[in-house]
């Protein structure tokens, strides 16, 4: 039977809501008497996403209720730290729910809920009741949880020449492959992160490059993030 891992980490909780201070305030005392370091709450945001992108391990409880905002974007804090780890190291983002998110309050809530319901490095497939049963499923998550290796930085693919950079959201399909029809008719060289060849180099990593030497980034904007 596996065992819970039983080095200390630094442990970073994203934000949690006003509804959620009896979930954020149980997990936080269980952390401590198991003998890890939780990073306290941070005041501001760049603060917040300083310790999500260097903690050992963040967890994130969801709940119906969307968080602060970003008055800079339409995201939440809590978005934004857990972009912030998930770019530092994808599987250190462990994700909780409460069963109240079958009923987010906003649709903003409701996106960012259906993009984390199976997030790389975490999923919830269950939601919890109570703060008790938070606490148990986080226990039993860190009884096979093992932190992730350093990803190594390695260059993607050289891409063609004066290429073309197609972006969107992966549901615009038919959308893509008209732009790729224009393109091919007009002989240009087209990037695109949903036909390439898959390669041992981040995601985040690969797309950014592509992003930086692209000739131009043709972005498809539909109704989802």
């Amino acid at each position: 039977m596996s065992q819970a891992y039983t080095r200390q980490l630094r442990v970073y909780i994203a934000t949690t809501t006003a509804d959620q201070s009896s979930f954020a305030a149980a997990l936080s005392m269980w952390l401590v008497s198991v003998g890890h370091l939780l990073i306290p709450a941070q005041a501001d945001l760049p603060n917040k996403v300083l310790a999500a992108r260097t903690c050992d391990l963040c967890l994130v409880v969801l709940g119906p209720v969307f968080g602060p905002r970003d008055p800079l974007s339409s995201f939440s804090h809590t978005e934004l730290e857990v972009a912030a780890a998930a770019d530092a190291q994808a599987g250190k983002v462990l994700v909780f729910a409460q069963d109240t998110v079958a009923h987010p309050t906003s649709p903003e809530q409701q996106e960012f809920i259906e993009r984390l319901r199976n997030f790389t490095g975490g999923t919830f497939q269950q939601t919890c009741a109570a703060p008790e049963e938070l606490v148990a499923q986080v226990r039993s998550a860190l009884a096979t949880w093992r932190p992730p290796t350093t990803r190594t930085s390695q260059a993607p693919t050289l891409m063609p020449e004066h290429a073309l950079m197609i972006s969107s959201t992966g549901d615009l399909l038919a959308e893509r492959d008209a732009i790729h029809a224009v393109l091919d008719e007009e002989g240009l060289p087209a990037i695109d992160y949903l036909r390439a060849a898959s390669e041992a180099v981040a995601p985040i990593d690969r797309v950014m490059s592509w992003a930086a030497g692209c000739q131009a980034l043709l972005l498809i904007l539909g109704p989802r993030y």
